[in-house]
């Protein structure tokens, strides 16, 4: 007899989705500490309040001790690992209590009309 799927509602999340929800959060966050040099910030406290990561930032600058406006550059680069740490985290609690595989696939752009190429 197969198994049957069942859907979970509530707090809890099927596995795929809770690892997809992770490794979404993971490549955000590094994208937008990192992907662009001349617009990144340069110190975590540079984050406006309505940004993504600034409640997450904030807590962490706040369990640490570390006052908002006078941190120093260390300090803020101390909290933007701990919020890749975080992240990453979560994809690893994900992948350590559930049997999922992660698959990327890489395609090139055609250049004249938007279509892809493998």
């Amino acid at each position: 007899m197969a198994k049957k799927k069942t859907n979970t509602t509530g707090d809890k999340e099927r596995p795929v989705q809770k690892m997809a929800d992770a490794l979404k959060e993971y490549l955000d966050l590094s994208k937008f500490l990192f992907a662009d040099p001349d617009n990144s910030i340069y110190d975590v406290n540079e984050l406006e309040p309505d940004e993504q990561f600034y409640p997450l930032a904030k807590k962490l600058a706040e369990e640490l001790k570390i006052g908002w406006d006078d941190m120093s550059h260390e300090d803020s680069n101390r909290i933007m690992l701990l919020m890749l740490e975080k992240a990453y985290q979560k994809i690893r609690e994900v992948s350590d209590t559930s049997k999922i595989t992660v698959e990327f696939k890489v395609k090139e752009m055609a250049p004249d009309n938007g279509s892809t190429k493998d």
